[in-house]
């Protein structure tokens, strides 16, 4: 059970008066970073190989589809991951100067956001780009 007076004395101290400009750019930066992300995906779907159905193989048409990545949408999904990376560490060390109250959270999205962003960029780097 929650003790009622300690919540309403850190209402009372409480002088935020709602988001400033700070709490709105870490907002801002939230979703630029989560767009950019967006935007990669967009970048490996254009990228990647194209499935191979069985109907190809069947009708002997596999020279029609793409089997292999397409170096010019791999270097701008490579590249828009490394913004995505730049993005999300500047919303997290503005997250992380601000916090200072109690009342103060830490957006955990931006963390998830950053370990797939690094995990794409070590795949692609490793694992893509040596094909080129």
């Amino acid at each position: 059970m929650r003790n009622k007076q300690k919540d309403t004395k850190i209402v009372e101290n409480e002088r935020r008066k709602g988001a400033d400009w700070v709490i709105k750019s870490i907002w801002a930066t939230n979703l630029v970073a989560w767009l950019s992300f967006i935007l990669a995906m967009v970048w490996f779907r254009l990228a990647r190989p194209e499935k191979l159905p069985g109907y190809a193989k069947y009708k002997k048409i596999e020279d029609e589809y793409r089997l292999e990545w397409a170096e010019q949408w791999t270097e701008f999904l490579f590249w828009q991951l490394i913004i995505c990376c730049a993005i999300t560490l500047i919303a997290m060390f503005i997250n992380l100067k601000r916090m200072k109250r109690k009342s103060d959270h830490f957006h955990y999205n931006l963390a998830v956001l950053l370990a797939v962003a690094v995990a794409a960029v070590l795949y692609v780097y490793t694992q893509i780009l040596p094909r080129f």
